[in-house]
């Protein structure tokens, strides 16, 4: 029989489902050329504002709009801490403490 680790791989992939559909995981990436401005100011990139891509929804801000680190949840699969952009930093928060009230 499977025993004991069938389960845990049931268990596994039970965790990634509901990873994905609470956005527990690494976003996928707003490409560069897709970003010619901020995506949270919308100030245009130059030589001197350079893109940023938020590790929490994978959009492109420039430096003064995505400049905080965090740590994300063990699910994204990062260590130490990440990029997140400003308006996803209440967001982080409520995924690091889903118990706590906004």
């Amino acid at each position: 029989g499977e025993g004991a680790h069938g389960d845990e791989a049931k268990a596994r992939a039970e965790q990634e489902v509901l990873a994905q559909l609470l956005g527990l995981k690494k976003p996928r990436w707003v490409a560069d050329e897709d970003a010619p401005s901020c995506m949270v100011c919308k100030a245009s990139f130059t030589v001197f504002k350079r893109r940023h891509h938020c590790r929490l929804c994978g959009k492109v801000a420039c430096n003064s709009c995505c400049n905080l680190k965090a740590t994300f949840p063990a699910s994204f699969g990062y260590t130490g801490p990440q990029r997140v952009c400003n308006p996803c930093i209440p967001r982080l928060f409520r995924l690091r403490n889903p118990l706590s009230n906004p």
